[in-house]
Order: C-alpha cells, then sequence, then structure tokens
C-alpha cells in the first residue's frame, strides 16, 4: 500500500546519519491530566517545587 502525500511529507524515507541530533528543542506538547482532588492541583502549579506543571506552562517549549 502506498503511503499518502501527507505521511510521505511527514516520514522521509532517508535514514538519519549516526550522531545525528537536532539543535531545535522539541515541541512538548499538553495533555489532559486527571486529579485526584482540587488541592493536588492547586498543589502541581507551585512551578518551584515540581518544575513542570499541568497542560503547557513549565515545558521547555513554552514562552517562561
Amino acid at each position: 500500500m502506498s503511503r499518502s502525500w501527507q505521511t510521505r511529507l511527514l516520514h522521509s524515507a532517508a535514514p538519519v546519519p549516526q550522531g545525528y541530533r537536532s539543535l531545535a528543542t522539541p515541541v512538548y506538547r499538553g495533555s489532559t491530566t486527571l486529579f485526584a482532588s482540587a488541592s493536588a492541583v492547586t498543589d502541581r502549579w507551585d512551578q518551584e517545587q515540581v518544575g513542570y506543571t499541568y497542560g503547557l506552562y513549565g515545558t521547555p517549549t513554552s514562552l517562561e
């Protein structure tokens, strides 16, 4: 089965050279996260303790 043109745009047929690494920071996608309680959500928003927070804030690709 032939790949669509959209798939071919995203997935190159050329192999990645040995030792190659990207200079750009990868995109970190946000997602829905479930918490046991409202206080657990509040605790996670404290970026100084946790580092990353719920959703998109605090990831390496966000504007801080």
